[in-house]
């Protein structure tokens, strides 16, 4: 059994364990992202610039053999044609400024499937700010998070959107929520919930992904809450915290709503 003193050293130096591991994971993504990025630009500029199909797709056979033989696996055709839309689709992305907030290369993977440059510009924005897992890009993708603003804000709002860099204190608070909102995953029927109890159980049972839909920068706050102002005996059922907008957002279900 340790003495607290020791204890304590010891989690200090497993902390510094873990933020040197996580330091060099970071530093591989980056160089393997900027390794990618750089044969998928010569690719296209030396192999793929004269247009002709026959030609790059045997350029790139003998290429993806030469590379294999030399250095082993994962320089396959299709990895190569990869990098080319990796290359294409995120020309800048090692801008000096840009590269601060660089996704992982499993995020970028994702992002290729987006053919939309608007749409794919937008969930690598909201990945970056939010922090979203590989998981939850691909289920913003999958529920048409884009497609929804769209239809509630416009194009013109949409661009204005990409364009702007995060703020230190939200001027329009519509920018952190949605509308509508869509919650497939609470895996209940398509009628809905039977009564508002079973929806709101489902909510706290999904927890992280109905935060991820509702916005940017939310965070639970409790269930079941008396609140000053309301008559005796009754209750918001859910409470949320908006750390941008720095107000409370109250949920309170109704059987009728349904």
């Amino acid at each position: 059994m340790l003495p607290l003193e020791g204890a304590n050293v010891f989690d200090e130096l497993a902390s510094i364990v873990e933020e040197s591991r996580s330091a060099a994971i970071r530093a591989v993504n980056v160089i393997l992202l900027r390794r990618n990025h750089l044969l998928g630009k010569r690719i296209s500029e030396e192999i793929l610039k004269n247009g002709r199909a026959d030609y790059g797709a045997e350029i790139i056979s003998k290429l993806s053999t030469f590379l294999t033989e030399k250095y082993g696996g994962g320089f396959e055709k299709s990895l190569l044609y990869l990098f080319v839309r990796f290359y294409q689709s995120f020309p800048e992305i090692f801008d000096a400024v840009y590269q601060q907030s660089l996704l992982s290369r499993s995020h970028y993977k994702v992002l290729l499937g987006v053919d939309s440059s608007l749409a794919r510009s937008y969930y690598e924005k909201e990945a970056n700010i939010s922090g979203w897992s590989v998981r939850q890009l691909q289920r913003a993708i999958h529920s048409q998070s884009y497609e929804r603003l769209l239809s509630t804000k416009g194009k013109a709002a949409a661009k204005a959107l990409l364009k702007k860099a995060l703020p230190a204190k939200a001027n329009d608070p519509e920018e952190y929520i949605k509308d509508p909102v869509v919650m497939e995953f609470l895996g209940l029927s398509e009628k809905g919930a039977k009564d508002e109890s079973e929806l709101e159980d489902a909510i706290i049972s999904h927890l992280a992904e109905f935060l991820l839909e509702l916005g940017k920068g939310y965070t639970f706050v409790a269930r079941q809450k008396r609140l000053p102002g309301l008559e005796s005996g009754d209750k918001v059922d859910l409470v949320f915290y908006n750390i941008f907008l720095l107000f409370f957002i109250y949920f309170v279900f109704s059987y009728d709503s349904f």
